[in-house]
């Protein structure tokens, strides 16, 4: 008979079968609901915020590679730049490069560790366009901080200042209209240095020289 069989061998019948699955998916079910950390109600809690709205304008163009900053120019600026985010606890941060054209790579965040990776691992390869426009920068960091709020506002220019393009005295009037303040970083000595030409494994094989042959 198979009810007494399972009487003397302890098996569990469909019904216990059915009941065993059931309490394990509601087990589950309410693992998953406490792991939700459900609350009822709500309350106000008043914080005080600090901070500023900033963005980084990084320089990516080939002069940057000049060794007349230690180990870089690029290499400095990106120094200077992870100290800056150190400081900023309670900021939004944004990252705009540029080098003949402007691109934003990072919008204002209050990620900071994410931003930091993007400034370690910027080159002077990530732009097509070669040159060096520090208005189309301003501009586009100006229309980054154009947003509603009342917390200060700045741009930090990190560059070594060449500019082969467009008129900054012009473009300072978007970062303006933005009630931005503008700092500028130089990188570089007033003597200028070489471009060195590296290759995959970070060789020096030469110097960067204009179209007609003289060392730049």
């Amino acid at each position: 008979d198979p009810r007494s069989l399972r009487e003397r061998t302890g098996e569990a019948g469909p019904g216990a079968r059915a009941a065993r699955v059931a309490l394990l998916l509601l087990a589950l079910a309410l693992a998953a609901l406490g792991l939700a950390r459900p609350q009822a109600g709500f309350r106000l809690v008043t914080t005080t915020a600090t901070g500023v709205d900033l963005v980084i304008a990084l320089d990516l163009s080939r002069s940057m590679d000049a060794r007349d900053a230690r180990p870089s120019r690029l290499d400095a600026a990106k120094r200077e730049a992870l100290s800056l985010l150190e400081s900023l606890e309670g900021s939004q941060v944004g990252l705009v490069a540029f080098a003949g054209e402007a691109r934003i790579v990072s919008p204002l965040s209050t990620d900071r560790e994410g931003l930091a990776s993007l400034i370690e691992t910027a080159t002077t390869r990530d732009l097509e366009r070669p040159g060096s426009d520090i208005g189309a920068a301003l501009e586009l960091s100006g229309k980054l901080l154009n947003r509603p709020g009342n917390r200060p506002r700045a741009i930090v220019l990190l560059s070594d200042g060449e500019n082969l393009q467009g008129d900054p005295r012009a473009s300072v009037e978007v970062p303006r209209r933005a009630q931005a303040k503008l700092y500028a970083i130089g990188l570089g000595t007033d003597q200028g240095a070489t471009i060195p030409l590296v290759d995959t494994t970070g060789t020096v094989v030469g110097v960067k020289r204009d179209a007609m042959g003289a060392v730049v």
